[in-house]
């Protein structure tokens, strides 16, 4: 059986959100038995694999749902697109944020909480919110 590009494209297309949510699970994992691995070598590895633990879990809130917004919305593209770019740069923000020694001072750790509260209303709730009202829709119309 032959495959024309347009049906390779169009299969990549509809599995590519599932795989990308597979794949950010796994290095999820991959960093938290990383930070459970070398944690009580030294503090400044624990500090080090704390950061990236965090910042993959929260990578993981963020393509978490994708997958199943992109699925119940495939009619409606650019809503789609929107809110994965909002989402996609507010959790880029976290990940680098969280990685460096800036936000973890004591002062600003309340802007810290504000910037990862943001990122994970916009990524979990968002998507089920408007998924919610879109069935709601449809049970009225």
């Amino acid at each position: 059986m032959i495959v024309s590009c347009n049906q390779y494209l169009s299969l990549l297309t509809h599995v590519a959100p599932l795989f990308l949510t597979c794949v950010s699970y796994e290095m999820t994992f991959v960093c938290s038995t990383i930070f459970h691995w070398f944690a009580p070598v030294s503090k400044s590895i624990m500090k080090t694999t704390k950061r990236l633990d965090y910042s993959f879990a929260m990578m993981s809130c963020f393509v978490g749902p994708f997958a199943m917004f992109y699925y119940n919305f495939q009619d409606r593209f650019v809503l789609v697109v929107s809110i994965f770019l909002v989402c996609f740069v507010l959790n880029v923000v976290c990940f680098v944020l969280n990685l460096g020694d800036w936000i973890h001072h004591h002062k600003r750790y309340f802007l810290k909480v504000k910037i990862f509260a943001l990122a994970g209303f916009s990524s979990i709730f968002l998507p089920n919110f408007i998924q919610h009202a879109k069935r709601l829709l449809i049970a009225r119309g």
